[in-house]
Formats: structure tokens, C-alpha cells, sequence
């Protein structure tokens, strides 16, 4: 099956960097926002960097681009199964990397990192969310702001097939 692709990115793991250190460097750009669940998860002891320093190809594509019907509406268990058995999985910092290197992203775009959900709060677990709006800071809309955000996941919740997905594709 051919991948519709919206965009690739190659980007450059830095094995074992601690989540605090992530969290410092996205922070000091000044052109990212770090949600407090994307802060709770990266702070979460859950939260393992990859142990060594690779370089990745990461797609997005639209659930759906990944064999799911437009009719189904794949579970997060059977979304995960599917994105495993292509090979596709994110490792868990694939997210921070990406948002803090993938810094030509367009407006409006948004994606959820196909990964382990991770814990964001006490009572649930969440995949990282990337995105990009307009900054509407002193009535300039032509400047536009990059953010990380969790995104709450539950084994049974549904997925609509047009939603957009970022996986690993190395």
C-alpha cells in the first residue's frame, strides 16, 4: 500500500538527553509553547529517552492512509497494532525532537505522534500533540507559534480516519 504522505521530516534523536533538558531547550527558542500535559508527560518517570543518538525519517499521513477504511474508526489498541506491524512506532521522544527540529511547519497544521501513551495526569495517559497557529500577540497575524501539547488516549477511544498521524518511517 502507497502512503499519501503530507510531509517528511529527518530528525536527529539525541539518545539519552533527559526529559528536563528537552523541556529547557524547546523553552529557551521562545518560539515554542509547551502544554502542561506535554510538560506533565515529558516530566512523567514513564518517560524514556531513546538510548542512543539516531537520525529518523518521520511521515504524516491520515489514519485512514494507513489501511484503515474511511468508514472505521480504529480503537487507540488497534490504531497502535496496526502502526506496529508497519514498523512505525515513535520512540517516546520522537515528539520534543520533532517539535524543537521541525520548526517550518505551516499554520494550521497539526498532528498526534503514533507512540506508547505515556502519563499526563493522575487518572490518564496521552500521545504528544504538534501543531501550529497564528500568533495574534499585538494584532500581527503573519507570525505564527509553534506549540507541544499531550493529547488524552484511552485503549477503546476511537480515531477518525482523517485525522493526521505522525510516524516513524526508519
Amino acid at each position: 500500500m502507497q502512503r499519501k504522505w503530507i510531509w517528511m521530516k529527518e530528525v536527529k534523536i539525541k539518545g539519552e538527553m533527559p526529559g528536563w533538558q528537552m523541556l529547557s531547550v524547546m523553552k529557551a527558542t521562545g518560539g515554542i509553547d509547551v502544554g502542561k500535559y506535554a510538560e506533565s508527560m515529558i516530566k512523567d518517570p514513564d518517560f524514556r529517552p531513546s538510548s542512543e543518538t539516531q537520525t529518523l525519517d518521520f511521515g504524516c499521513c491520515e489514519i485512514g492512509d494507513l489501511g484503515f477504511s474511511s468508514h472505521q474508526n480504529p480503537t487507540t489498541t488497534e490504531l497502535l497494532s496496526r502502526v506496529k506491524e508497519l514498523g512505525y512506532l515513535c520512540p517516546m521522544d520522537a515528539g520534543p525532537h520533532l517539535r524543537y527540529q521541525f520548526m517550518d511547519q505551516k499554520v494550521d497544521d497539526w498532528a498526534l505522534v503514533a507512540m506508547e501513551p505515556i502519563p499526563m495526569t493522575l487518572s490518564s495517559h496521552g500521545v504528544f500533540f504538534l501543531g501550529c497557529r497564528h500568533n495574534g500577540n499585538g494584532g500581527n497575524s503573519n507570525k505564527k507559534k509553534l506549540y507541544i501539547e499531550g493529547f488524552p488516549v484511552a485503549p477503546t477511544g476511537r480515531w477518525n480516519p482523517r485525522l493526521k498521524v505522525v510516524v516513524a518511517c526508519t
